[in-house]
């Protein structure tokens, strides 16, 4: 009875492990693939479709570095807005699946992000959370909504409100 336990808590265990480095893998993908997407929507005005592409590549290569990633970047035009889709696709290696027959699992991703022209004109509100939970990452916070505003700032017609999230101002 034990052995024929032990297998059936092997496998659950093996079954597990391969599952989370596939959920890993697939999450890592995607943060790579949607930067990928806004560094080719970023650089629309001033680059070719070659170098964007080139550059779609490389975005993810840096950022997933679990396996070699196939990555493809094309350009629908879409109600006079360019869009940049970015697919993404890799073989993950898996630690127990090679015990029946599978050595590695695919995953794929694919991201989107739209060039906005110099004519339109945007508001965003951030509500950042201020409340003694934020006490120990505060710094973290007010660091990284910096980092937000400098960028999406650049454009004529960007406006931006903050908002602070607490028991008494809930948005």
């Amino acid at each position: 009875m034990f052995a024929l336990a032990l297998g059936v808590i092997f496998t659950t265990v093996g079954v597990a492990v391969d599952y989370s480095r596939i959920s890993d893998a697939k999450a890592k993908l995607q943060l790579a693939a949607d930067s990928a997407a806004l560094s080719a929507a970023r650089d629309a005005s001033t680059t070719t479709i070659n170098r964007r592409q080139e550059t779609a590549r490389q975005v993810v290569a840096a950022q997933f570095r679990i396996g070699p990633a196939t990555v493809t970047e094309t350009e629908p035009v879409s109600g006079g807005a360019t869009s940049y889709v970015v697919q993404a696709t890799a073989d993950v290696p898996l630690y127990f699946g090679g015990l029946v027959g599978m050595k590695s699992a695919q995953v794929g991703a694919q991201a989107t992000a739209m060039a906005a022209s110099n004519n339109d004109s945007y508001e965003i509100a951030l509500a950042l959370d201020n409340t003694g939970s934020m006490a120990t990452v505060i710094n973290d916070l007010r660091a990284a909504a910096g980092n937000f505003v400098n960028t999406v700032m650049t454009g004529p017609n960007v406006k931006v409100s903050v908002v602070p999230y607490v028991a008494a101002v809930n948005p």
